[in-house]
């Protein structure tokens, strides 16, 4: 609990911070995603990673990068004949080939709350003796369980495309 001669800052987060939370979230999107398991094998398979951030800002609305899966190269296919199933996207035509995916959303209200959430410190703003204020990194402890997580939704690809919410933004296959 700050004393009085403290002001916790709800300061925007920066990029480090924002990366540990993508970071998180990556983890709980690969564990929302059920194909991937111990007894599933993929004779062939590609994937397209994207992150499409929302941002407040009305000259850079939102920034896209993705990532496409890329054949591996010969010596580590050699070295680990499995890595040979990795291959670039989209797959050849095949009866059996499938698309599907996991799409997670995450909206962000408080920087101080998402701070809380994964431990990293919170700046605190404190009137030091002499009258001047220094900023001073505040470590809250992390939730011993945490609460529902009410700013993150994970469905899957199908759903999100009936949705109209195409993160990939490819050419609609």
């Amino acid at each position: 609990m700050p004393s009085s001669r403290e002001v916790v800052l709800n300061l925007a987060l920066s990029g480090d911070e924002l990366k540990q939370v993508i970071k998180a979230d990556i983890d709980r999107l690969l564990a929302a995603e059920g194909m991937l398991v111990s007894n599933a094998a993929f004779g062939k398979v590609a994937y397209t990673l994207a992150l499409k951030l929302h941002l407040d800002n009305p000259y850079f609305p939102k920034s896209l990068t993705r990532v496409d899966s890329q054949p591996m190269p010969t010596k580590d296919v050699e070295a680990d004949p499995k890595l040979a199933a990795i291959t670039r996207p989209p797959l050849p035509p095949s009866p059996t080939r499938g698309v599907g995916g996991t799409v997670m959303h995450r909206d962000i209200t408080s920087p101080n709350v998402e701070r809380v959430r994964l431990g990293i410190p919170i700046p605190v703003l404190v009137a030091q003796q002499d009258g001047t204020k220094t900023v001073e990194k505040v470590q809250y402890p992390k939730p011993d369980s945490p609460a529902e997580d009410a700013y993150v939704w994970t469905i899957d690809e199908t759903e999100a495309r009936r949705r109209g919410y195409n993160i990939i933004e490819d050419s609609g296959e």
